[in-house]
């Protein structure tokens, strides 16, 4: 009788399958283990909702509110002791901090000059809001660098007096 087990072919696609099988359960696990750690912390939640109030949205993405808390929390001085007393009263996005996280949520920058750190492109709100209407290249047309150099004027514009 012939044991299908035994096949060096089955038995090779049978690791190689239990084996990223594995690899993706772990990785789930771990992501799913970071994701609850800072989505059940007191502060990110707090964090959050005021986020929201600033913002006028009902709904934030929580992964770009993950990256923008940790990041706030690197750069801003004293964030968390601030964002605090800003959870007891939002105002309208006139103190330092409610503007700086203004821009983090609609331009997915924190900070400016050489503390800058960009937490998001694509998914920062001012791209979200008007992507029904504008749709943007997110890239560079051309090689590196290409944007550098003038462009060359096209003989067909140029009139007798050399005025487009």
């Amino acid at each position: 009788m012939y044991n299908s087990l035994q096949s060096p072919r089955l038995g090779r696609r049978i690791i190689l399958l239990g084996g990223g099988a594995a690899a993706m359960l772990s990785t789930l696990r771990v992501k799913a283990a970071v994701s609850s750690s800072v989505s059940n912390d007191a502060a990110f939640e707090r964090f959050m909702d005021v986020s929201k109030r600033l913002t006028g949205m009902k709904v934030l993405d929580v992964d770009f509110g993950q990256r923008l808390y940790e990041s706030c929390q690197r750069i801003i001085p004293n964030f968390q002791e601030n964002a605090n007393k800003l959870s007891q009263e939002v105002g309208q996005g006139t103190t330092p901090l409610e503007q700086a996280l203004l821009v983090g949520w609609y331009d997915g920058v924190v900070e400016h000059g050489d503390k800058a750190e960009c937490v998001a492109y694509v998914a920062s709100l001012d791209r979200v809001i008007t992507s029904d209407v504008l749709k943007p290249p997110s890239y560079a047309f051309g090689a590196y660098g290409s944007w550098k150099a003038q462009p060359q004027p096209d003989p067909s514009w140029i009139t007798q007096d050399n005025t487009p």
